[in-house]
């Protein structure tokens, strides 16, 4: 199991980042019937979801990490 360093906060954070900006990007979407919102929308959630794939395969443990990013998502998108 690896350590928590620097760069894997970094990219827990990028990978909420990602998401909360798919959330914001949703409304756009219209029901997913406009297809350039619903790219993006779709493009940032593979990127968050990709992040947190990458960081499983560095070797963290994402017990800790998972519930953090799921806290964070709706704060963040109800801060927006």
């Amino acid at each position: 199991m690896a350590a928590i360093s620097p760069t894997i906060v970094v990219l827990v954070l990028l990978s909420a980042a990602s998401q909360i900006l798919g959330l914001f990007i949703m409304p756009a979407t219209k029901g997913l019937t406009q297809p350039l919102p619903t790219l993006g929308f779709a493009l940032c959630f593979a990127v968050g979801i990709g992040l947190l794939a990458r960081i499983s395969n560095m070797g963290v443990n994402l017990g800790l990490l998972i519930p953090i990013v799921a806290a964070l998502v709706p704060l963040g998108a109800v801060a927006i």
